[in-house]
């Protein structure tokens, strides 16, 4: 689904682009073991999910295509790009679909950490 497929998304058309207005909800992250959460994520497809929380993300695409969408920005993303997103950033990864001959799974590399961590980086290798 698509944003503009959203129930609670508005639009308007201005200068021959369309400007979406929609809500991002609220996700509480996984509480950490230590100081971040580290995940990996496989999924047949990476769906639209507009969200925000108060930690900061680093995202590692290890085998996806498709858009970034961060704040009012929308990018395309492949292998390889590594993106550091702020807290409370409203923002959403949409992968395109794989091929029909291919069953292929989308994985990136999740890490999610508070603020507190960035302020003391050594804070997170405990000694």
């Amino acid at each position: 689904m698509w944003p503009a497929d959203l129930p609670n998304v508005r639009s308007n058309r201005v200068a021959g682009c369309t400007i979406l207005f929609m809500r991002a909800r609220f996700e509480k992250v996984r509480e950490p073991n230590g100081s971040f959460t580290a995940y990996e994520r496989v999924e047949p497809e990476f769906p639209f999910n507009w969200h925000y929380h108060p930690e900061f993300e680093l995202t590692l695409i290890v085998d996806s295509e498709g858009q970034r969408i961060v704040g009012e920005s929308v990018c395309d993303y492949k292998p390889g790009d590594l993106v550091l997103l702020g807290p409370n950033l409203p923002h959403s990864y949409r992968s395109w679909p794989a091929s029909s001959n291919h069953s292929k799974q989308h994985r990136a590399i999740v890490i999610q950490f508070p603020k507190k961590v960035s302020a003391e980086p050594c804070s997170i290798f405990p000694r």
